[in-house]
């Protein structure tokens, strides 16, 4: 990771975009106070990021349902029901 000034970036724009684009490494671009700074990264890495935020997401809402006492007991009865073959299969829902 690579961490420029606004006006350092803007100097030798295409080196820092090839970095980007041919090392997957991301740049920090600092911008004036009052402003957020900015983050450049290749699409690939963007779309390794996504994967990774989905798989976060997925892990928070397990904490969440696992967070009520009954929610949790719940939960772990139905594991069990599912291990030991008493469940019913159905079809999902179509979107």
């Amino acid at each position: 990771m690579k961490v420029l000034s606004a006006t350092d970036f803007r100097l030798k724009m295409k080196k820092h975009l090839d970095m980007v684009s041919e090392d997957k490494d991301l740049i920090v671009i600092r911008r004036p106070s009052g402003h957020d700074d900015v983050i450049l990264l290749s699409s690939q890495r963007w779309n390794m990021f996504q994967e990774i935020l989905k798989e976060w997401n997925g892990w928070k809402e397990t904490i969440h349902l696992l967070e009520s006492a009954a929610n949790n007991e719940w939960l772990l009865e139905s594991i069990e029901q599912a291990r030991s073959g008493n469940y019913t299969e159905r079809p999902l829902a179509a979107e």
